[in-house]
């Protein structure tokens, strides 16, 4: 059994510390009393180190790096805590006030009010597959910073307008596939951006057919699945997702799938329904 010898105790400011440090052969200890004779095996330490020098037990070394990682803990904490609570989230403003939404709120891109466009930049070597298209699109915003995207029709469509577009002629055909998709609300440099990615199994999509000359026809397929900012339209009382230069390209379907291919340029709007504003909804935010 090690015999334990009581170590002077060390000054720390202008008092001494209020426990002794006694050293064995390999360890450290402070004790919960301050009389060597007291000391029993079958008392437990406050605190067992290895960092014994020539039986001089730096106490307030220790307690210094005990105090320095406990203020680290707490810090994290805060943060973790502090980025919790800045998720975004979808508000509604009902009676003239504001709130967060806790029961679905059912959204539209009013008639015609989103206004978008799907270029497949890799359609053929140096060509592309573009279509311009005005839409109503419909969805719903949820509780947590999480939606819906249930339609997405193409109306009053039309070939992009650029050199080599190999929808040339006119748009035949335009329609979404694998519906509905999943929206998330996120922060991405102080900025509140929406994902959207897919519900079930596949990705959110949309199908175009297009008249190439007089009897030819173009086909395309590009994913939905990347991400656009939302900007709360303050007058109109909805907001608007737009996809911008952080909006990562989508994999477009015609011959081989290629990644990285699809562009996806333009806004969607996000309003409340009419029938959501019959029922009292006055306008939405993200915060």
């Amino acid at each position: 059994m090690s015999v334990l010898t009581a170590v002077r105790p060390v000054w720390v400011g202008r008092t001494y510390e209020s426990h002794f440090g006694y050293c064995s052969r390999f360890n450290c200890y402070i004790l919960n009393s301050v009389n060597a004779a007291a000391y029993k095996s079958s008392r437990r330490p406050l605190i067992l180190t290895g960092d014994c020098d020539e039986r001089i037990y730096a106490v307030q070394p220790l307690l210094k790096k005990l105090a320095i990682t406990f203020a680290a803990g707490l810090a994290l904490t805060a943060i973790m805590a502090s980025a919790a609570s800045a998720a975004p989230e979808w508000y509604v403003k009902k009676a003239g006030a504001w709130s967060k939404v806790s029961t679905a709120v059912n959204v539209e891109g009013g008639e015609k009010g989103s206004s978008f466009e799907v270029i497949d930049t890799k359609y053929a070597v140096g060509q592309k597959f573009g279509v311009s298209c005005r839409s109503d699109n419909t969805g719903q915003v949820k509780a947590g910073g999480i939606g819906s995207i249930s339609s997405l029709p193409g109306v009053e469509c039309k070939p992009s307008a650029f050199e080599k577009n190999q929808c040339a002629t006119r748009v035949e055909g335009f329609e979404a596939a694998n519906l509905p998709g999943k929206t998330e609300l996120y922060l991405e440099g102080g900025l509140i951006r929406q994902r959207i990615v897919a519900e079930g199994m596949f990705n959110p999509a949309v199908l175009m057919r297009c008249q190439k000359g007089t009897f030819g026809t173009g086909t395309d397929e590009c994913n939905l699945n990347t991400s656009t900012q939302l900007t709360n339209n303050v007058t109109g009382g909805f907001v608007e997702a737009t996809f911008d230069s952080k909006s990562s390209k989508t994999t477009c379907k015609e011959g081989l799938p290629k990644a990285e291919a699809g562009e996806w340029k333009g806004s969607l709007n996000i309003k409340p329904t009419k029938a959501e504003k019959t029922a009292g909804v006055e306008a939405i935010k993200v915060e």
